[in-house]
């Protein structure tokens, strides 16, 4: 066991440390704290160096573009290949999406595939294909199908017979490009050395297209649409391309997990990689990271797996590719002088928002125990913040409503709320939420949010900054908000999918099927696991933790009016589940508000009585408040017409003020 070593990145400097700390802070502040606190770090850190900016400094580059390689059926690919101008024989970074190029010779330098120059300056070939049916690409685009596949082994196997070729290729780039990675190094190319896919989806149906089972509009449109079929149209070329596969048809035609989707799935096949395989992933951009994670473990070539905390694309992050994608790639091409990838931890990962690596040999660390916070409500108010607490209220009413309430009002989700921290708290691991839901229909669909609310005061007073910066950073904060939160986790799931797989029973980790629909019995109460992001985050004292869980949609539920209940009682404990590493979920009570129970309120006259002074007020006349005489707890009680009907502490508020609910045996 490798407990929690500290690895510093080499090219981190204290503008980047503090700009991930005051992440959380909203625009109008954050870039008067980045200018501030760099201005601070000359204080404090005048030995930090500046991070080495995106440049080619190597030799120039001799360009080919759209150079037609045949396929087995007769199809001709395009490629665009950047290479060293000085002659000789070098290794080739591969890359494969359904992009088109231009007709123009200028290296790309973009998120996906990172700065071309750059790599072709540190002695690489570079190769960049349209994938068939794509940019000048002949033939045909069907999503990730067969054909596709077995275009990467061929133009592999091309690459390492040309004269400019030493015969060695490594799988490159991000997103799309990543999970093409995956599908070269499951048919075992004899040329391919390794790949080293960021970013990547070896599960397209999970990870892209229904997450949770939901349909995931912004993968048919923001991607599809608009990156694959609109950018072809576009493209800078003599003909562009129009890409006719109907994506949309083959989502409504295959809305389980089938054939079509297991042939387009690299995680099944994992095992049979000969070649070593560097997966790299960030907590910003995870909607591959579960699955990644599972990939670790079923990878039986040498491997490992990177996590990092970057707002900057990891192909963009020249921290990442010297300090980490560069020394790989020279190990699987045998250069000694460059640390033995096979001895490094198997997994290494920064918390969100830090900068220290942590070595661990297994996920979730083995150090993380599971504790749970409740959901529970004490306010009838729908729309008031509710409870995350250690354990179930005593007092707990019963449910939460949101949806379609009546036929004038909907609520599209409800909040639940902790006491603030009293330290820090540090998770790792995965998140799960234990529900129990019913609906008025036979389906529907969740999606839940962990959020960190923030402190402002609190982090800023901890800054240790000259008192002329605190000054100036104190007048901006009293002028902004006090707290702002920020998203640690998030999951989805369709009701109807929410049948799991053996494997998943007993743990954490949820998965699911999704080879069936199990509809949900109308007001019948039902327990759903949902899987959120695994995430490791650190937790500042005095934050509070959030849970939203909002009502979800897809084109099968937008026509369905819905009203969904949250259980939170002894019989039907709504809790979600946190990995804690380090620290504990002990909070502190907060200050005590004013004491409302000695305002004396008439309901049939409709008079209150101020305790302060004594004086009556007439709740209908506005005129009698405005003599600036009111006390804080009186206008407390105006601005708050619930309280008028709260009931008294001893009276059970389910029995008194709401019908109890139905009881239906747990599904």
């Amino acid at each position: 066991m490798l407990p929690h070593i500290e690895y510093n990145l080499k090219a981190t400097n204290y503008l980047t440390f503090s700009s991930a700390l005051i992440n959380p802070v909203p625009h109008s502040l954050k870039y008067l704290l980045i200018l501030l606190i760099s201005i601070g770090s000359l204080f404090i850190a005048p030995g930090s160096s500046g991070q080495t900016p995106i440049q080619a400094n190597g030799p120039l580059i001799t360009t080919e573009s759209n150079l037609m390689v045949p396929m087995r059926d007769g199809v001709s690919i395009a490629l665009d290949i950047y290479r060293p101008a000085q002659n000789g024989r070098y290794p080739t970074l591969y890359s494969s999406a359904p992009y088109p190029h231009t007709d123009d010779n200028t290296p790309p330098d973009n998120s996906a595939l990172g700065p071309i120059a750059w790599f072709v300056s540190q002695g690489f070939n570079y190769v960049i294909a349209s994938t068939r049916g794509t940019g000048l690409s002949e033939g045909n685009y069907e999503f990730l199908a067969r054909d596709e596949q077995q275009d990467h082994y061929e133009i592999i196997e091309w690459i390492a017979g040309q004269a400019w070729s030493n015969g060695n290729v490594i799988g490159a780039g991000s997103n799309y490009y990543a999970t093409a990675q995956w599908q070269m190094a499951i048919q075992n190319p004899p040329a391919l050395n390794c790949i080293a896919p960021v970013n990547g989806i070896v599960q397209p149906y999970q990870d892209w297209a229904f997450p949770g089972g939901l349909a995931d509009d912004d993968f048919l449109q923001g991607w599809y649409e608009n990156s694959v079929r609109r950018a072809n149209a576009f493209a800078d070329l003599d003909t562009p391309s129009l890409v006719n596969y109907d994506l949309r048809l083959e989502l409504l035609a295959h809305p389980l997990y089938d054939d079509y989707w297991q042939l387009r799935s690299s995680l099944p096949n994992t095992e049979a990689i000969n070649v070593p395989v560097f997966i790299v992933d960030s907590w910003q951009e995870n909607m591959g990271l579960s699955s990644n994670l599972m990939a670790l473990d079923r990878l039986n070539s040498q491997h490992k797996m990177l996590i990092l905390s970057s707002d900057t694309a990891l192909m963009q992050n020249m921290d990442f590719l010297e300090n980490h994608l560069l020394p790989y790639y020279r190990w699987c091409l045998q250069d000694s002088s460059v640390a033995d990838f096979a001895v490094l931890p198997e997994l290494r990962y920064q918390n969100n928002g830090e900068t220290l690596l942590q070595a661990e040999d297994a996920w979730p660390p083995q150090e993380s125990t599971y504790t749970a916070l409740f959901l529970n409500r004490q306010e009838l108010d729908p729309n008031a913040p509710a409870r995350l607490d250690l354990e179930t209220q005593a007092n707990n009413i019963a449910l939460s409503r949101y949806g379609s309430i009546d036929e004038n009002s909907e609520l599209e989700g409800i909040t639940f709320i902790s006491n603030p921290l009293a330290n820090d708290l540090l998770i790792a691991g995965p998140i799960m939420l234990e529900l129990y839901a019913s609906s008025t229909e036979t389906d529907t669909a969740f999606k839940v949010s962990l959020l960190e609310e923030i402190n402002l005061e609190q982090i800023t007073s901890n800054l240790d900054l000259p008192r002329f910066l605190m000054n100036v950073i104190e007048t901006a904060t009293s002028l902004a908000e006090s707290s702002t939160q920020v998203l640690v986790s998030s999951g989805t799931l369709k009701a109807s999918m929410r049948e799991l797989t053996e494997d998943s029973d007993d743990n954490y980790q949820p998965r699911y099927m999704f080879t069936s629909n199990t509809p949900l019995v109308p007001s019948r109460t039902t327990r759903m696991n949902i899987a959120m992001q695994a995430i490791a985050h650190r937790f500042r004292a005095g934050s509070r933790i959030v849970l939203r869980i909002d009502q979800a949609e897809d084109d099968s539920l937008l026509e369905t009016a819905r009203q969904d209940s949250i259980y939170h009682s002894q019989r039907d404990p709504s809790r979600i589940w946190l990995p804690v590493l380090a620290g504990n979920l002990e909070t502190l009570e907060p200050e005590p508000a004013d004491d409302l129970s000695e305002i004396s309120i008439d309901l049939q006259s409709e008079l209150v009585s101020d305790p302060a002074t004594g004086v009556r007020f007439n709740t209908d006349f506005t005129g009698e408040l405005d003599n600036g005489e009111m006390t804080d707890a009186l206008r407390q009680v105006m601005e708050n017409p619930i309280l008028f009907i709260r009931p008294a502490p001893e009276t059970d508020p389910i029995s008194e003020t709401a019908p109890a609910p139905v009881t239906q045996p747990t599904e």
